[in-house]
């Protein structure tokens, strides 16, 4: 480049020169081509490219690789549910007319608790066991000589293997004043195969006292203090024998809510919300609760539980 600028500045001169020599001798117009010509015909004649500067200051940069990108394949996602917010103006709702040859479906009502069932003023439980095993509460299973249980369908089987009443309590603290409940399914049954909760229990080890609330096959109830420990074969007390109660749903296949309320001396019993009666007895004071069974007709005679709720330190 220094060369080539430098070849124009001799030429620029060698004219410029040439020009005032020209115009200092008064040279004609044909003259003064003729010298210009002989001007350019003394220099050299370049060849090839025009030399280029070294840039050996500046980064060599790698070449430019354009490349044809190929669209990533996106998997398809379900299409999400958009939930819109109606706006104040809403469209008028369209009554849509039944086929006739459609039956409609009638929904059947939500149940309502009776005026005094106890579940409308405790609000929610202390704790609940869904008896879907025997491990939140720690139920004893297997076989003993009075009864069997299993948990099988998220419910426990409690059969009766003897024609004694026999129980089975969950590892749970000593209970005073409370409200306990169970739902229960009565299987193949008749006359007064028996089943319900036995609560008060003293001793958990040895459970050999306590109350036995009951309900029937047939549809009735009864209230018992048990004192294993009184005499050679132990001692009922019977505070309420067996009578029947419209609110106790009776037969094969029935579900039945269990309720007992203690307060004290005061023992309220319930049966699907309805109370059955309200009794006093102070020989047991506090102790645990459990399910017990007894048959009487039926060999073999079995419950399912589905659920045990209770409540503490209440009154009614």
């Amino acid at each position: 480049m220094r060369k080539s600028l430098l070849a124009v500045f001799l030429l620029t001169a060698l004219i410029l020169t040439a020009c005032g020599q020209i115009g200092s001798r008064g040279l004609t117009d044909e003259e003064m081509a003729t010298r210009v010509a002989q001007v350019l015909t003394t220099m050299p004649t370049a060849t090839g490219q025009l030399p280029v500067e070294p840039t050996s200051g500046l980064p060599t940069l790698p070449p430019v690789v354009v490349q044809t990108a190929t669209p990533e394949m996106i998997p398809t996602q379900p299409e999400a549910t958009v939930a819109f917010t109606p706006t104040e103006t809403e469209l008028p709702t369209l009554t849509a007319t039944p086929d006739p040859g459609t039956p409609t479906a009638t929904l059947a009502p939500s149940p309502t608790l009776p005026e005094g069932d106890p579940r409308l003023k405790l609000g929610n439980p202390k704790a609940t066991d869904p008896m879907s095993n025997a491990d939140k509460w720690t139920w004893p299973t297997g076989e003993s000589d009075f009864t069997a249980v299993s948990f099988t369908g998220s419910r426990m089987k409690l059969t009766g293997l003897s024609e004694d009443a026999g129980w089975r309590l969950p590892l749970l603290p000593s209970l005073k004043n409370f409200y306990v409940e169970m739902t229960a399914i009565t299987g193949k049954c008749s006359g007064r195969d028996a089943f319900g909760i036995i609560f008060r229990v003293p001793d958990l080890r040895n459970a050999d006292q306590g109350y036995l609330y009951s309900i029937s096959c047939d549809g009735q109830f009864r209230l018992s203090r048990w004192n294993g420990k009184a005499g050679a074969n132990g001692e009922s007390v019977v505070l309420q024998n067996w009578k029947a109660n419209k609110a106790i749903l009776a037969g094969e296949g029935k579900t039945n809510r269990l309720g007992v309320w203690v307060d004290g001396s005061t023992i309220i019993l319930y049966v699907n919300g309805e109370k059955l009666g309200e009794y006093s007895d102070a020989t047991y004071k506090e102790g645990n609760f459990g399910v017990f069974i007894n048959p009487d007709k039926t060999k073999e005679f079995s419950v399912e539980i589905d659920e045990i709720s209770y409540w503490d330190s209440l009154k009614p």
